[in-house]
């Protein structure tokens, strides 16, 4: 019996030590996932902000889109507006011999001039869309 007693003791012993390293060992692992939940919230709060951003970025790309096709389209009827209008003058000085030479040369510089005030609008609103849809420095 007396083995038994001691085997038993032995046995509790063990049963004791093993039950205080696995209570350390739960204390642990239960620090560990709490420091892993914390974590996982971290990462899903950025995950949020970073689409918020994206979204963001895209309405202010689809914004700059549709007033850079809005600047080209108004230019683009002003332009041809433009064009019709003065040609009606210069068609009737065309008529007359004695403007006719003037009027052309006159014609000439204007829609020259034109032409290349309507160039500009449309280079500055390019340049202007390319800048604003460049992305920034360092992100490529």
């Amino acid at each position: 019996m007396l083995v038994l007693e001691i085997a038993a003791a032995i046995v509790g012993a063990f049963t004791v030590a093993g039950s205080g390293a696995v209570g350390v060992r739960l204390r642990r692992t239960s620090v560990e996932l709490a420091e892993i939940g914390a974590d996982n919230r971290r990462l899903i709060a950025v995950n949020a902000e970073n689409e918020r951003m994206a979204k963001s970025a895209r309405e202010v790309a689809e914004a700059v889109e549709t007033t850079s096709a809005a600047v080209d389209l108004g230019t683009t009827i002003v332009a041809s507006s433009h064009k019709v209008i003065a040609s009606i003058p210069f068609e009737i000085l065309d008529a007359i011999p004695a403007t006719r030479d003037t009027s052309r040369i006159v014609r000439g510089i204007h829609d020259g001039t034109a032409d290349a005030v309507y160039r500009s609008i449309f280079g500055v609103n390019k340049a202007f869309r390319d800048a604003l849809n460049k992305p920034p420095a360092g992100t490529d």
